[in-house]
């Protein structure tokens, strides 16, 4: 039996995404136009399909609203909207058991590398002879989906389709690329909110015989200098929660820590906790 794919769908004039892989809700644009009925809507949907959390990405000002019916604050992005208004991601949870990460202990240790890195001074990284890097096109789809389906068993979204990277592309997402010659052998992606001016750093991929390298902090790098370029203001991540790797990367980029998303997304068959990490462009 082929695995029902999770729905991206609007509810009124927000869109949400919503289904059994992370058993959630997820309010991935908030319209003001929806209030003061949305968090009932959500919750509604929520019983109809059992699901067990709901997770809303709002601005900050609507937080109160959203609190009325039990929704809390679990992290936030200053800034978010064209710099000036802060987001908040404010959650529910319908089952009491998932409130509790399933690794708190490892989570907080990661967490406390990456603040004490985060103080550290960290220079520019510097690509390793033979390696190149680029923004990446609709040419290069196959490739890059072919790169996501060696890295990763399973993923919110189909970035393992050269057509879903296409569209994409077409859209709002920009690609970055690293080659060993002429292998790509490392991604990431800006999904860019030009409205908000606003992006998020993401889809961040290594070949597994090329970690080690710091191939992401390079990626990072150049993702950081776009962003000045395009004239968006607010950077931001939504990491594993268990990765050193990827938590100690932003961090040592200038990010600040905004917060932890409790078992938020399923990654390779188990729910994940997920931290937020932001940066106004210009610190």
């Amino acid at each position: 039996m082929t695995e029902q794919r999770d729905l991206v769908e609007n509810l009124g004039a927000s869109t949400v995404h919503h289904g059994k892989q992370s058993d959630r809700i997820y309010l991935m644009r908030f319209d003001a136009a929806d209030m003061p009925d949305l968090p009932v809507r959500l919750i509604k949907l929520a019983e109809r399909d059992q699901y067990s959390k709901i997770v809303c990405k709002i601005p900050a000002s609507y937080a109160q609203e959203f609190a009325v019916y039990g929704f809390a604050k679990e992290a936030v992005i200053p800034g978010y909207y064209n710099g000036r208004e802060d987001c908040v991601f404010v959650s529910l949870f319908t089952k009491s058991s998932r409130k509790y990460p399933t690794e708190g202990k490892k989570i907080k240790e990661i967490l406390d590398r990456a603040l004490y890195r985060s103080k550290q001074e960290k220079a520019p990284p510097v690509l390793p002879d033979g390696f190149s890097a680029g923004i990446m096109s609709e040419k290069h789809a196959d490739e890059i989906a072919t790169v996501y389906r060696e890295v990763f068993k399973t993923y919110p979204f189909p970035i393992t389709e050269a057509e879903y990277i296409r569209s994409t592309i077409r859209d709002n997402v920009i690609y970055f690329g690293i080659r060993h010659h002429d292998r790509l052998v490392a991604l990431s992606s800006i999904e860019a909110s030009y409205k908000a001016e606003n992006g998020e750093m993401t889809d961040f991929a290594t070949l597994p015989d090329y970690r080690g390298r710091g191939l992401a902090g390079h990626l990072l790098h150049a993702m950081d200098d776009h962003f000045r370029k395009i004239g968006l203001k607010t950077a931001y991540t939504i990491a594993r929660a268990v990765s050193p790797g990827m938590n100690l990367t932003f961090a040592g980029r200038g990010y600040r820590f905004g917060g932890t998303l409790i078992n938020n997304t399923q990654i390779a068959g188990s729910l994940e906790s997920m931290n937020i990490w932001y940066k106004a462009i210009g610190e």
